[in-house]
């Protein structure tokens, strides 16, 4: 290449002298020119995934194969070089954040061949594009169970990274941090209900955020089963008690709230369960038969369930008792007197202890007079005050003790419920243990009772706030006759 000048010398011949010669031409020798086009693939890019980004460059005039480098850049930023293949071609893989770029190709040229650029190519690198679904188990629950939500979150990009939230509509239930391409979250606190749950994945610096389909989650009530079973009292006139049993099916929280029994649709009576899931009932019906079926109301955690019918018989009750008020609410280390009020039915005639079961921790129970005499036909009264510290820590009412010599009648109602429901479970039990064996747990039993309702001695506990049931008991001390009546106690701060 470069200028070339060119002179032309004639021989001669035998008719003509040599040595003319002409004036010099000078011949200019320049590169080929070319021509340098850039493409990519794929166009929209994707973030931080590799990108094919290909330079080709050809002769525009003349012949020849360009050879050498081609260098690719994006504004000031340079992006990387590759050498011309036969073929003309050159090609980089950069990874690209997302973002936009202006490519532009330059070939440096060869001895043969002139340098050239392409013009600049616009290539858009977005976010790759994430997939969120959503899997609930188990679905449907039951309250209280553990749920677990489980998010696989996948992409056309990078794997994903951060967080997904899981969301009950628009309320976030918590959260959990992919792993694996998963994220995971359980809960065992949802109420009752259906629930519609979604999984928001947040994005990233490389992924756009995405939301799963909803999910019907249903939430529902612990099953129960409640069963029934009877026994009756000693003495001249013996009654029926009738025992119901209420227990969650999954072996879970023991069932609270009202059990209501009936006979032929009619409702003879109803109690509240223990904290064992026991109610017990002595229903005051004329002589006759009956079948007798007990319903569970169900709570907020657990179902309603009923039990198979037990067949009875009615026998006259003897008394009716009443306690007012049957609601009494407290503060703690202060007391209330209630009125306890016994009706006789039929003629019936006894003395009628009088007594308190289920009392919690820290509370006592004391009458002004520990039996009274029922006469036939005929209304006593007596003044129950209910303590929820020990008396001489109690507040403005005076605390009455037990009279001498008559702590037996006081105390015989205090074990009814406890009496019947584990005259029940030794029934149940009748063909597994010896009559030794059921004799030392009744006593141990009869202790932890008689411990249990405060009046065996004062204590300086003081009692925690909550809502409980007392069961206000009348024992007949000859005809064993006995009837008890709830008194809801609630105890504040």
């Amino acid at each position: 290449m470069g200028t070339h000048p060119i002179t032309v010398t004639y021989a001669g011949d035998s008719n003509n002298a040599a040595g003319a010669t002409a004036a010099a031409l000078n011949q200019v020798v320049t590169t080929t020119v070319t021509a340098t086009t850039v493409a990519a693939v794929p166009n929209p890019g994707i973030a931080n995934q590799p990108e094919a980004i290909t330079a080709t460059v050809t002769v525009s005039s003349g012949t020849g194969t360009p050879t050498g480098t081609v260098t690719f850049t994006s504004g000031a930023t340079a992006l990387g070089t590759a050498t011309l293949t036969a073929a003309g071609t050159a090609t980089i893989n950069p990874v690209l954040a997302a973002g936009t770029y202006q490519i532009v190709a330059t070939y440096s040229g060869d001895t043969d061949d002139g340098t050239s650029a392409s013009t600049p190519l616009a290539l858009t690198v977005g976010l790759a594009t994430a997939t969120t679904t959503l899997a609930v188990t188990p679905n449907p629950a039951q309250v209280g169970a553990t749920v677990t939500f489980t998010a696989t979150i996948a992409s056309n990009g990078t794997a994903p990274t951060g967080t997904v939230s899981f969301l009950s509509g628009t309320t976030v239930l918590g959260a959990g941090t992919i792993s694996g391409g998963k994220a995971t979250f359980s809960t065992a606190t949802l109420a009752v209900g259906t629930y519609s749950i979604t999984a928001s994945y947040a994005g990233d610096a490389n992924n756009a955020a995405s939301t799963s389909a909803p999910v019907s989650l249903t939430i529902g009530l612990i099953p129960t089963a409640t069963s029934l079973a009877t026994t009756t009292t000693g003495g001249t006139t013996p009654q029926t008690v009738l025992i119901a049993v209420v227990l969650s099916t999954n072996g879970g929280s023991t069932p609270t709230g009202t059990v209501t029994f009936t006979s032929n649709g009619n409702t003879i009576g109803s109690g509240t369960l223990d904290s064992s899931g026991v109610v017990t009932l002595t229903p005051n019906l004329p002589a006759g038969t009956y079948s007798v079926v007990a319903a569970y109301g169900g709570d907020a955690t657990h179902a309603p369930s009923t039990s198979s019918p037990v067949t009875i018989s009615g026998a006259p009750a003897g008394f009716s008792m009443t306690v007012t008020p049957d609601k009494v609410t407290l503060q703690t280390s202060q007391n209330s007197t209630v009125t306890v009020s016994l009706t006789s039915e039929g003629g019936f005639a006894d003395t009628i202890g009088l007594g308190c079961a289920s009392l919690p921790a820290g509370v006592t129970c004391n009458f002004s007079n520990p039996s009274v005499n029922l006469g036939a036909n005929a209304t006593v009264t007596a003044q129950l005050t209910i303590d929820t510290n020990t008396p001489v820590g109690g507040g403005a009412s005076a605390m009455n003790n037990h009279a001498s010599g008559k702590g037996s009648m006081a105390m015989a109602g205090l074990f009814l419920p406890l009496s019947a429901f584990f005259g029940f479970v030794f029934w149940r039990l009748r063909k597994r243990g010896s009559a030794v064996f059921t004799m030392v747990l009744v006593m141990a039993l009869s202790t932890a009772a008689l411990l249990a309702t405060g009046c065996s001695g004062y204590s300086a506990t003081k009692a925690a706030p909550g809502t409980y049931t007392i069961q206000v008991t009348g024992t007949g001390t000859q005809s064993d006759v006995i009837h008890y009546q709830n008194v809801t106690l609630d105890i504040t701060n």
